[in-house]
């Protein structure tokens, strides 16, 4: 991918994310996450997602398409927390709802005893103004299965790319004190069988 607006030449790399969680409050927890590594010239060099136990009710699975036999098998937070943490440690987090997203990683790292600093990122939400849909339709870009973390976190990274990063000082993510170890587990959406959910048409794009 390469990017139409220079992004910042100071940062090596930026860290796209996406999180659907059980719901909207400090109380829900992450069911998936997904990071996209750009490089400074808006090239994809990482892509990692996946389904993350939540240790309770999956919320609001015609939303997300999450069901609880879904998450059965996947990995605990604290169990994806570090391989998270390597990809956003020392980037910029890019997220299309910045203050829901951050706010929703930090408070699974505090869950662990950690400390999550999302430093100063970029909003697709606000540079575009526009709805994750409407933003990718006005500006060509794909979007299938909206509400996938790492469908999500792609379109994200094709909007900082086609929009360019806000001017004003941005800053790096640094995750401290982190006890778990390294886990290589995770378990993808396309690693499950997945049933066929009716998403109202209330809860869809229009």
């Amino acid at each position: 991918m390469k990017s139409r607006s220079e992004l910042p030449a100071q940062f090596d790399h930026f860290a796209v994310v996406d999180v659907e969680t059980t719901g909207l409050y400090d109380g829900d927890r992450v069911v998936e996450v997904a990071a996209v590594t750009l490089s400074r010239e808006g090239t994809i060099v990482d892509e990692w997602d996946t389904l993350v136990n939540p240790e309770r009710d999956v919320g609001a699975t015609a939303i997300h398409g999450v069901t609880a036999s879904m998450v059965s098998a996947a990995p605990r937070f604290e169990e994806i927390a570090t391989a998270l943490a390597g990809r956003l440690q020392g980037a910029v987090l890019v997220t299309h709802n910045l203050p829901f997203d951050s706010r929703m990683l930090r408070n699974e790292y505090d869950r662990l005893g950690a400390v999550m600093d999302p430093g100063r990122g970029v909003c697709t939400l606000s540079l575009s103004g526009q709805r994750l849909p409407d933003a990718c339709r006005c500006l060509g870009i794909g979007l299938e299965h909206h509400h996938r973390a790492l469908t999500d976190a792609r379109a994200a990274a094709q909007l900082l790319c086609a929009l360019g990063s806000p001017g004003g000082a941005l800053g790096p993510v640094h995750v401290d004190g982190l006890a778990t170890g390294a886990c290589p587990r995770t378990l993808r959406r396309d690693q499950v069988s997945v049933a066929e959910v009716e998403i109202p048409y209330i809860a869809g794009p229009p």
